[in-house]
């Protein structure tokens, strides 16, 4: 187990991980879970859905972490077959099998947990059908130097805050990202602090504050074009 990484459990009985290099945990300790179901579940795959009413949807995760966020919307294709999902995720130091073994999300969701272990350990850089409906693919990259030809219509934005990862916070990240977004698609994000909204509306991106996962008061959504 990576020694300045620790799994800890959140108020909700989710696990998360404390990075103790940074200082920062990799979700709310008021609910990992509860978290990420709020913001990119409910604000960012839900909400285009219900605008949009897609036959298939592709989802780019920039920052796959502890996979929470890939398998909450795993579970949503198994509730939804109708529904095809291509999600690609990407980060730069992937999780070790150690701490894998010891994330709780499939206990607590009443889930799969080979479907969750297999986010984690499918081969790096392929396309992975995990489920009938469930295109995925884990890409070890640092996200400056990744390019894709592929339009997305969601981006799950989940790196650490600005004030511990302030290099994926700057203009020319979000300029990159606006180019793989496509046109209506939408982006989203715990954060809502005011220099990264601005540098969002700099690029291109229409921007808009929501209530956030509690405690937190904000969260943010941005679209391309109009929705």
């Amino acid at each position: 187990m990576a020694s300045d990484i620790e799994i800890i459990t959140t108020t909700d009985g989710s696990s998360s991980l404390f990075n103790a290099t940074l200082n920062e945990t990799y979700h709310s300790k008021h609910g990992a879970v509860a978290e990420s179901r709020h913001v990119f579940i409910k604000h960012g795959l839900e909400y285009y859905i219900d605008h949009h009413q897609p036959k298939e949807v592709k989802i780019f995760e920039v920052g796959l972490g502890t996979g929470l966020n890939a398998y909450l919307t795993a579970l949503y294709a198994m509730q939804n077959p109708s529904l095809s999902i291509v999600y690609h995720a990407i980060d730069t130091y992937p999780m070790p099998d150690e701490l894998v073994a010891g994330i709780n999300y499939p206990e607590v969701l009443a889930g799969n947990r080979d479907l969750f272990e297999e986010l984690h350990k499918s081969a790096e850089g392929a396309d992975v059908r995990l489920l009938p409906n469930f295109m995925y693919k884990k890409v070890v990259s640092d996200i400056k130097g990744y390019n894709t030809d592929t339009k997305f219509d969601i981006i799950y934005f989940d790196a650490f805050a600005p004030e511990k990862q302030p290099e994926m916070w700057l203009l020319p990240l979000f300029e990159k990202l606006y180019g793989i977004l496509a046109q209506n698609g939408i982006m989203v994000t715990y954060c809502a602090q005011g220099q990264f909204r601005r540098n969002l509306k700099a690029v291109g991106f229409s921007a808009e504050r929501l209530p956030g996962p509690p405690p937190k008061r904000e969260m943010t959504r941005v679209t391309k074009g109009f929705a």
